[in-house]
């Protein structure tokens, strides 16, 4: 054991003082199949080093697999590395594998070698790829970049990765009327739905259309209130109820500690701390209740509105309510709790990966068909999801265990923003809930957001957990940062009707 240690410190050594291609493998060469595996065995793991070793393999499948890891592990050790494997090796799949990984750091820093490179770059599909990721890590020098560069504008490949790059500037901020004028031409040219996507993104951001008005809510007393609600079944019925009308804070802060459904009593306490005046007493008794979502919701408040002294919540306070969440399984309030610390240790807050707990059940993966497939009965129809397993291994693996266990069976659907996703398959029913484990990110270079795309949600970088969102359409923001496992390939229609409260009857294998 201690002489493996010395030779990975050997080698981590000799790749700074000798150059990264004097670094000689110590893998032996195995078939494309075998090199899935393993390599994904060590990106779940997040085993740097070792994935270092196939940047030497001759074989370009694994060489890209390789590189392809640290679009998902994204361990800057890996920098120098894949800048050279940019620049030189002699494979187009590698090099693109490289160009799109480097996107995914989103470092500053990488913008000018990768306008470099692009400059330098003969292949269509890695010139795609940089136009991209030069987006992703736009700067100043990005806009000049795009502004200048030469566009066929029939041309729907270079296009789509110029679009893809403009897009990801934009929400840099970097943006210019010159670069939308290119835009406007290329989806003219093209008539390629993102293109076009991209084209309204940038109209919109550019009217800046003002923040609609609050609907107007109808007043009510608080016995009509209560008397109204013993009408309605469940939870999410009550919830839709309240949402048309003026509620009192009696009424919200009398819900909220009751027996009702979590999609309700969460309601009621995001309400209560978010839209009426400040109450020390209902925060102080959020903050002690033990529900983690009163907790997360109350310790935000005080921290957004600096009211730590109001409410006695000092850093030693804190640090007690964090000791008792149970991790992983409660990552978001914990996260939630550390922002708190810091801002009162008057330091930054730096996100902080779950520790490695759930690895890859790669027997359970070996038995799978490539594209897996389930239907998904819900209230509103039937929709068939065909699961990635190459893509997503880990995600798919867990995903189909619980599938095979029955448990997104009566689940609801928790959370529908128009136009972006509808969510569902949380164990409390009010999206902050989760199994006691986190599974890590798996980001694809080949698949993104578009209507129907199935993804885990998360509270950050590889604390992905049970809870899946199904997008409305081209939702590129979420490229790259939330796990793609799947597509709705059947009963797409089904998608737009499904609303909060609509239920998942059940998952079945097919």
């Amino acid at each position: 054991m201690l002489s493996k240690k010395i030779s990975l410190f050997i080698s981590f050594i000799l790749f700074f003082q000798l150059g990264f291609t004097q670094v000689k493998s110590k893998v032996k060469e195995k078939p494309v199949a075998d090199c899935r595996q393993v390599i994904g065995e060590l990106q779940d793991r997040r085993n740097t080093v070792l994935i270092l070793n196939y940047f030497t393999f001759k074989n370009e499948g694994c060489r890209a697999k390789a590189v392809q890891a640290f679009g998902t592990v994204q361990d800057t050790f890996a920098l120098p590395a894949l800048i050279q494997i940019l620049n030189a090796d002699q494979s187009v799949v590698v090099r693109n594998m490289a160009a799109y990984s480097l996107g995914q750091y989103r470092l500053d820093r990488l913008c000018s070698i990768l306008i470099s490179a692009y400059t330098k770059e003969k292949e269509t599909i890695v010139k795609r790829t940089l136009l991209e990721s030069i987006g992703k890590c736009a700067t100043t020098e990005a806009l000049t970049f795009y502004e200048t560069v030469n566009l066929v504008f029939t041309d729907s490949e270079i296009g789509g990765g110029y679009s893809r790059g403009v897009f990801f500037a934009a929400r840099r901020n970097l943006k210019s009327n010159l670069i939308h004028q290119k835009v406007s031409q290329l989806a003219f040219a093209t008539k390629d739905p993102f293109i076009l996507y991209v084209e309204n993104y940038l109209n919109r951001i550019k009217i800046k259309l003002p923040a609609p008005l609050p609907l107007s809510k109808l007043p009510i007393d608080d016995k009509a209130c209560f008397d109204s609600l013993k009408q309605y079944k469940d939870a999410y019925q009550k919830v839709k109820w309240l949402e048309k009308y003026q509620v009192s804070k009696v009424v919200y802060d009398s819900l909220a500690f009751t027996n009702e459904g979590h999609f309700l009593t969460s309601y009621c306490v995001e309400q209560s701390i978010a839209t009426m005046p400040f109450d020390a007493a209902f925060v102080k008794r959020c903050l002690e209740s033990k529900n983690l979502a009163f907790i997360a919701m109350a310790v935000e408040k005080i921290r957004k509105d600096s009211l730590w002294v109001a409410n006695g919540v000092d850093v030693a306070y804190l640090k007690k309510l964090q000791s008792g969440i149970i991790m992983p399984q409660d990552y978001e309030a914990w996260v939630e709790i550390e922002k708190a610390i810091c801002q009162l240790e008057l330091r930054d807050y730096q996100y902080k990966v779950p520790l490695f707990n759930h690895p890859i059940d790669w027997k359970y993966a070996n038995k799978l068909k490539a594209l897996e497939k389930v239907k998904i009965t819900t209230t509103k129809g039937i929709m068939v999801l065909s699961c990635y397993v190459n893509e997503a291994p880990g995600s798919v693996v867990n995903f189909l265990k619980l599938v095979d266990q029955g448990f997104y069976n009566q689940k609801y659907f928790h959370r529908m923003v128009p136009e972006f996703v509808v969510q569902g398959g949380c164990p409390r029913g009010d999206g902050w809930g989760a199994l006691n484990w986190t599974q890590r990110s798996e980001f694809s270079s080949v698949l993104t957001y578009k209507k129907g795309s199935v993804g885990l949600a998360s509270a950050g970088k590889d604390s992905e957990g049970v809870q899946f969102f199904i997008t409305h359409g081209f939702t590129p923001s979420l490229d790259g940062r939330y796990t793609i496992f799947g597509e709705i390939t059947e009963g797409l229609e089904i998608i737009d009707l499904l609303q909060i409260g609509d239920i998942i009857l059940r998952i079945e294998r097919i």
